[in-house]
């Protein structure tokens, strides 16, 4: 009789996929003790580094564009940004830390010591080493909540300011790939490491560091489904971040993975989830939590379906047809930042009158901009419709007038959707003047160039 000793578990080999990672084969204990190991090591290199080097040569010449840099890891043995987080002591005015070296090279902290220590402790309290220092991370998430006018709607601002001052462990801070997708967004308004292509192209290495580190974290959610939402909601922020850089295919490719991902959650179902249908496969979200939850869920799938019509603008077909769309409207942006007690929005794009009627408990800005978006959408399909099964190209001589649909269509784009707003939108195309400087609703400025589009 043989004796055969089988292995506790199985051997595998897989064969390779085309676009998807394979997990290493690694225990791991072993990863945690290599890690350890390699902690263990940048610490003496740390406290070799501070004994034999002067506060003024070990500093000088760390400048804000360097602490972010991602290729700041020479050694390359582990990579943990140390000079992107070793110049953690916060100077005397947070402004300091954005100017250039040639500049202010005196706003490095001296205190080696003291600032080894600082960046052992962030990194054993949690911190991502990937991410920017806490000060230049907040001073990033200020700037794109200030500045970006499009990704921040989706996130409830006092809420995720709160969650940046919990500890990295617990379960209510920021997603990474949330904050990655920030930096990079954040970084057109606060530029570093700027370089030229040779076509002539500009690209922040900053910026492209962290647009890299999203992607990573899209790309395993993608293999494992792992914090789909989370990680869907950091692939929105990238893909106004692409869209605002002109790079188009990005643009699109992206915006097919953001309405994949939502069907499946159930985003498209009134209060964003559905209580039936649950025998057929696919990755469901839990009821929404609360007030809060629920208008994200609601406000993150229609800056979804917003992003497929822009990005269909060139007359592609959308990825998810407005039949489909069952999902009520959002509600106005004060009513969410203030977590107002105020029922859901009684509008969907199956209520009658939906681009004509505007019940002023349910209208801002951004509402309307949605609507004006979905009517531009309209558009789009009636021109994709009545070109894909023609034998030939429209005729010059063709009165389109006579098609089915086209004259409700074009009454309601060329005047009844614009005559159709409150007396304070109508007549006020988002530029106001103010003594302490002028503002733009770009929102409200779009509304309005829209239909001319």
């Amino acid at each position: 009789m043989f004796n055969n000793r089988h292995p506790t578990e199985p051997s595998c080999m897989y064969d390779p996929v085309e676009g998807l990672r394979l997990a290493p084969n690694t225990d791991p204990t072993e990863k945690i003790k290599e890690l350890e190991d390699q902690i263990a090591q940048l610490r003496e290199r740390l406290e070799k580094q501070g004994g034999s080097s002067s506060p003024h040569s070990q500093f000088s010449h760390v400048s804000p564009a360097a602490t972010t840099s991602p290729n700041s890891n020479e050694n390359g043995d582990i990579i943990l940004p140390t000079v992107r987080l070793l110049n953690i002591i916060p100077p005397d005015s947070p402004e300091t830390r954005f100017r250039s070296p040639t500049t202010s090279p005196e706003i490095v902290h001296s205190g080696d010591k003291s600032n080894s220590k600082a960046f052992m402790d962030l990194l054993f309290s949690g911190w991502n080493p990937d991410l920017p220092d806490p000060a230049t991370l907040n001073h990033y998430i200020d700037v794109f909540f200030r500045c970006d006018p499009c990704g921040s709607r989706i996130l409830h601002k006092p809420t995720f300011l709160a969650s940046m001052l919990l500890s990295p462990r617990d379960p209510g801070f920021p997603h990474s790939a949330i904050l990655h997708a920030i930096c990079a967004a954040g970084s057109r308004w606060s530029p570093q490491n700027v370089i030229t292509l040779a076509d002539g192209s500009r690209r922040d290495q900053f910026a492209e560091f962290h647009a890299s580190k999203t992607r990573h974290y899209i790309d395993k959610t993608m293999a494992s489904g792992e914090d789909i939402f989370s990680v869907m909601q950091a692939c929105i922020l990238l893909s106004w971040y692409f869209y605002q850089e002109g790079r188009w295919v990005e643009v699109w490719i992206f915006a097919g993975f953001q309405t994949r991902v939502a069907i499946p959650l159930r985003l498209n179902y009134p209060g964003t989830f559905s209580t039936h249908g649950n025998d057929s496969p696919g990755a469901y979200l839990a009821p929404p939590k609360d007030f809060r939850d629920l208008e994200s869920r609601r406000r993150t799938w229609w800056m979804t379906i917003v992003f497929d019509r822009i990005a269909s603008v060139g007359g592609w077909l959308h990825a998810i047809d407005e039949r489909d769309l069952g999902t009520e409207l959002p509600l106005r942006t004060e009513d969410y930042e203030s977590q107002a007690p105020v029922p859901g929005n009684p509008q969907d794009l199956s209520s009658p009158d939906v681009f004509t009627r505007h019940p002023p408990q349910y209208t801002d800005s951004f509402i309307l901009l949605i609507k004006a978006i979905m009517l531009f959408g309209k558009v789009t399909d009636f021109n994709v419709r009545g070109n894909l099964r023609a034998p030939t190209a429209p005729s010059k001589n063709q009165n389109p007038f006579f098609l089915p649909g086209f004259k409700e269509l074009d009454k309601l784009v060329s005047s009844a959707f614009l005559d159709s707003l409150p007396q304070i939108y109508k007549n006020n195309t988002g530029i106001s003047d103010a003594p302490e400087g002028s503002s733009l609703d770009t929102d409200l400025f779009m509304v309005h160039i829209i239909p001319h589009a």
